[in-house]
Formats: structure tokens, sequence, C-alpha cells
């Protein structure tokens, strides 16, 4: 069904291309299905028969850290709804490990507790966020 164009059965735009701009329900698991029998999936260990390469080539990863400028403008609610929501939940991990590093500190447990070494490693990485 992929080879004809519209103009000569009109079923690409017809089952598929219609009702997934239109949002049907019924699009999506069609597609899936159609794409099944013509995507070919490979993990990055694959390699060629002919002389053993790799399937794929990746460039080394790369961490960059960027600054992020926050408008604090009236109309940028999604923006301050993002920062409210990333700071609480990082509140809340914080507020956690605090809790553990402080039950493993009184149970006299806080060197060699793998508990408390998650915790403190957490709150290491908290603190690296806000500084």
């Amino acid at each position: 069904p992929f080879c004809l164009s519209d103009q000569t059965d009109g079923f690409w735009a017809h089952r598929v291309g219609r009702p997934w701009a239109a949002k049907d329900p019924d699009a999506l698991p069609l597609l899936h299905v159609l794409l099944r029998g013509v995507i070919v999936r490979h993990t990055k260990a694959q390699r060629r028969v002919q002389d053993g390469t790799p399937l794929l080539t990746l460039p080394a990863a790369t961490r960059r850290w960027r600054p992020v400028s926050h408008g604090y403008e009236p109309g940028d609610a999604s923006e301050r709804f993002v920062c409210a929501f990333l700071e609480h939940h990082a509140a809340t991990a914080a507020r956690g490990a605090l809790a553990t590093l402080q039950a493993a500190w009184l149970a006299g447990e806080y060197q060699g507790s793998s508990r408390a070494s998650q915790a403190r490693s957490l709150a290491q990485r908290l603190l690296r966020l806000v500084r």
C-alpha cells in the first residue's frame, strides 16, 4: 500500500493520513501494523558480516551545561510552572535524603549503611543543583 500514490488508489490518505490528522484513535494501531512490516530495528552491537564493522557508528556522548534564562513576565505562566514543579520535586527529594541521613545517624549506621550512602549521594547531587 505504500508504493502507490494517493492519486492512484488513495489508500494512504483515506486509511492513514486523514484519520491521523483528525486524531482518530484507530489511526495509530493501523499505522503500527503497516509499519511493522517495513521497519527494521538494529542494536548498537550489531556488526556487518563482511568486515565486522559496526552497522552504526555513534559519536562519543557529550554533556554541556548551558544557562537557562527565566523570563518572569505575566505571560510566562508555563515557564513558572515548570520551575516550580522542578523546585518542588528537588525539595521533596532533599527532605527525604535528609530524613534518611538523620535516621541513619541516630541509629548509628551513618558510615556503613547503603541507604545512608544513597541518601548522601542524592543530597550531594541536589546541592550541586542549587549552587
